[in-house]
């Protein structure tokens, strides 16, 4: 990402088991929290013999080695405005690997779509001659050494065309008996509003979700952090 929350030195953030650090080329790193300690694995930490690279170092000097379980961050509004812009990139991005994939997926499908009805096309070839030689020579089914072929007399479809009609006649009638289902919407609506616990149902209430909106991105802008 350009314009990374980084841009002003190393920065560490915490979320779950794992910590995003600045990089010196401005990209985020991952350091995940194991049994035995941090682990890194950015090219410093894979040639290092201890591992200890840049970013678990950055993690250790702002949260010490006794402190990895608080997450301890205090923004400023300026860096609060920039961790924003940061999101509006990420999403930007995001987008147009949706786009880019999209369209690979389209090539692939257009080009498998060609391939697999000039296939299509090889086999009708080979399907009608084997089974004009079939009906030729009176055989219902023929082994042969790469396998073996059948005719076969299908089943008639029937389509109801008149469903009314069709159900005067008892003869082709059958009784289905009344079902009962649970109303999701009305069982909902009745715990929130009442919050009611209902025999028969686990009501499991969720946290707060965070959410967040972002101003439409320029080329020319270019955010701050302090």
């Amino acid at each position: 990402m350009q314009n990374s929350i980084y841009s002003t030195g190393p920065t560490v953030l915490r979320a779950s088991s794992t910590f995003l650090v600045s990089g010196e080329d401005g990209n985020p790193v991952e350091v995940h929290v194991a049994p035995g300690g941090l682990v890194c694995h950015c090219v410093d930490a894979r040639i290092l013999g201890d591992g200890r690279c840049e970013h678990i170092q950055a993690i250790e000097e702002q949260f010490g080695d006794g402190n990895l379980g608080s997450n301890g961050i205090e923004l400023t509004q300026s860096r609060a405005d920039h961790y924003l812009y940061c999101l509006a990139d990420i999403d930007r991005t995001m987008e147009q690997n949706q786009v880019s994939a999209e369209q690979q997926t389209a090539r692939i499908a257009e080009w498998l779509s060609h391939e697999q009805s000039k296939l299509e096309r090889q086999k009708g070839y080979y399907t009608m001659a084997l089974e004009a030689w079939m009906q030729n020579n009176e055989l219902s089914s023929k082994r042969l050494v790469n396998g073996s072929v059948a005719l076969r007399r299908q089943q008639p479809e029937i389509e109801i065309t008149d469903e009314a009609v069709v159900l005067n006649d008892s003869r082709f009638v059958r009784v289905i008996p009344e079902k009962k289902a649970v109303d999701k919407t009305a069982l909902r609506k009745w715990v929130i509003t009442t919050g009611e616990e209902i025999p028969g149902v686990n009501v499991r209430f969720r946290e707060l979700k965070f959410s967040y909106k972002t101003e439409p991105m320029s080329k020319e802008s270019n955010h701050g952090t302090e």
